[in-house]
């Protein structure tokens, strides 16, 4: 039996084009060369949080806190090509330094680089007599990477035959290579990863190098990790054509260990501040050292010094208050209307400073454009009568 071969082609483009729904050779052709992109500024999740902490420590007029950082590097050898095809980072010193730095407000990030210092003293630049020593040091490192913590696949196979003579042109001059296949097959497969990096920081005391107590975190994040391989084959008469392609798409590791650092030091530069920086991120629940640190601070202060910070929180709030350390009737009046929309209990004809009150006076202070002139303009005022006192 003869097929004309004209016939035969357009048979052929029949079976190829029944053939593209099981996957297609378009998604196959290999992808032209990436497209150049302009440099640009690298932004994470904490950006914007990093930022807004400084103007929070402002606000809250927070001791003023100078930050040196050690060396932080990869404590668990992946990093090593061998091991895990340097999948993280080496040293990550300088992501602590530009988190720090990105703070701002109250917050002074001092560098920390001997070879540079000695160069500087050596060269006779600098005696260095003018330099701020710093009050806390953070050290810390990469403390874990679990790089297959679970491992899930999925796979296809398909394929359909076709079953011809041996074919001749109709003027039977022309003869084809005897073959009795016309096949097609698809093949797909994907399969997906799960790692967890972990980072601990500690703070030490720059001058005795004690450890700074309970001023430690230890993060963790999972990374994901997506692999797909699939190809696409035609056989057509005994030759064999086809494409052959494969993507990975990992989610970043060294983005999520920067996202890491970041949340870290947070974490730390608030805790140390007794600052409620649980605000300024999502899902995170109150500090329970901040607020013990707030509650001893509560019972320690003598009647006089808790009035007068509850009228200064209540003038940040955007009430008018003196601050004169008596519960006068402008104080009575704000704290009234303040715990009426905060639901919290207070007795006008009796009033006393319940801890509930003082803490939500503090940890509720707005974080806004008003409340930072505020702070301002109180800051200006209690210099200028500390000036006019000693004169």
């Amino acid at each position: 039996m003869f097929f004309p071969v004209k016939r035969l082609l357009r048979l052929a483009a029949v079976f190829s084009a029944l053939s593209l729904p099981l996957g297609g050779c378009g998604f196959m052709t290999p992808e032209s060369p990436l497209p150049q992109t302009a440099p640009f500024i690298e932004s994470s999740t904490f950006s914007d949080e990093l930022y807004n902490l400084g103007v929070m420590s402002v606000i809250y007029n927070a001791p003023l806190t100078k930050i040196q950082s050690a060396f932080v590097l990869d404590n668990t050898g992946a990093w090593r090509p061998l091991s895990t095809g340097s999948e993280i980072q080496r040293d990550i010193t300088e992501i602590v330094k530009s988190t720090l730095n990105a703070m701002g407000g109250r917050v002074i990030f001092i560098e920390y680089d001997p070879t540079y210092v000695s160069n500087q003293v050596s060269t006779g630049y600098s005696n260095f007599s003018k330099k701020i020593a710093p009050d806390i040091v953070i050290t810390g490192g990469i403390t874990g990477f679990d790089r297959a913590l679970e491992t899930t696949g999925e796979g296809l196979d398909t394929g359909i035959d076709l079953q011809f003579p041996d074919i001749q042109s109709d003027g039977g001059d022309i003869i084809l290579p005897p073959s009795q296949i016309l096949a097609a097959t698809y093949d797909s497969s994907s399969k997906q990863g799960l790692a967890k990096i972990t980072l601990d920081f500690n703070m030490k005391n720059f001058t005795t190098l004690a450890g700074v107590p309970y001023m430690t975190t230890s993060q963790s994040m999972l990374v994901h990790k997506n692999m797909a391989d699939k190809s696409f084959a035609l056989t057509l008469f005994g030759p064999t054509f086809g494409v052959n392609g494969s993507t990975k798409k990992v989610q970043g590791r060294h983005q999520a260990v920067r996202v890491l650092v970041q949340s870290s030091m947070m974490h730390l530069v608030g805790r140390y501040m007794t600052l409620p920086y649980w605000r300024l991120l999502d899902n995170v629940k109150p500090d329970r050292i901040v607020l013990q640190r707030l509650k001893t601070s509560y019972n320690l202060l003598s009647e006089f010094d808790r009035i007068v910070k509850i009228q200064t929180w209540l003038i940040l709030h955007g009430y008018n208050s003196n601050l004169n350390g008596k519960i006068d009737k402008s104080t009575i009046t704000a704290l009234t209307d303040y715990s009426t929309k905060q639901k919290i209990t207070f007795d006008p004809v009796k009033p006393e400073i319940s801890y509930e009150l003082f803490q939500s006076l503090y940890t509720e202070i707005p974080l806004d454009e008003n409340a930072l002139s505020r702070r301002i303009a109180l800051t200006r005022l209690l210099a200028g009568n500390s000036t006019a006192k000693k004169e």
